[in-house]
């Protein structure tokens, strides 16, 4: 049997109404100061030398302040894979192709 101030000790896992990666990734094309000065210049550079090696260190950095400035949990961000940035990174790069045409 649980006692009620047990129960409110429980720590509930944090849990977000929206989907993070998408939300990201229109932070960064939207968000004037990310794209003014992280977004477009890694943009840029990937296109002139053809090495897409630059998005994950941007895609890292955009996670880092996205979730500073919206004061997204630790514990969800955490939850962001490896798999989920590469997703992320194929559609920025997929995006950019989009625009150059």
């Amino acid at each position: 049997m649980v006692r009620l101030n047990e129960f409110n000790q429980i720590e509930q896992e944090p849990n977000l109404d929206y989907d993070l990666l998408d939300d990201m990734y229109f932070y960064m094309i939207n968000d004037d100061d990310f794209y003014r000065k992280n977004y477009y210049p890694t943009m840029n550079k990937c296109k002139q030398t053809g090495d897409n090696e630059a998005v994950m260190p941007l895609i890292d950095s955009c996670i880092n302040e996205y979730c500073t400035k919206y004061k997204i949990p630790k514990q969800i961000a955490d939850q962001i894979t490896t798999q989920d940035k590469t997703l992320l990174m194929q559609r920025i790069i997929d995006s950019e192709k989009e625009n150059e045409k």
